[in-house]
């Protein structure tokens, strides 16, 4: 079995920058070496991308897409400063994670 990074979830505005132009996007949830945005649309993959963080710019390539999300591997790992940064805004004090629309339908619940 292939190990897979830590993913820790998110809800954090963002701007995709491609070839193709600029899109604003959701970080849904971000791991060391990736992250998945939902976005209006999505540009295929193996596209080149920048992404606009609240002023951090990471460069990547997009490895998996679908109509409205897509999933980024970074061409450098995030620092333990990047992660700090992102667990603060994913999850600060009295501010919930939201869960995607089709969780709440299906009767999902986080497990504790």
């Amino acid at each position: 079995m292939r190990y897979r990074p830590h993913r820790h979830a998110s809800d954090v505005p963002a701007v995709l920058k491609t070839p193709l132009g600029e899109i604003g996007v959701v970080v849904i949830n971000v791991s060391r070496s990736g992250l998945r945005v939902r976005g209006p649309r999505m540009v295929p993959k193996n596209t080149p991308i920048k992404l606009n963080l609240r002023g951090e710019v990471m460069t990547g390539r997009i490895v998996w897409t679908n109509a409205q999300s897509a999933g980024v591997a970074l061409e450098a790992d995030l620092t333990a400063r990047q992660m700090a940064m992102l667990r603060r805004l994913c999850v600060s004090p009295g501010r919930p994670v939201r869960r995607p629309s089709w969780a709440q339908t299906a009767g999902l619940q986080e497990m504790r």
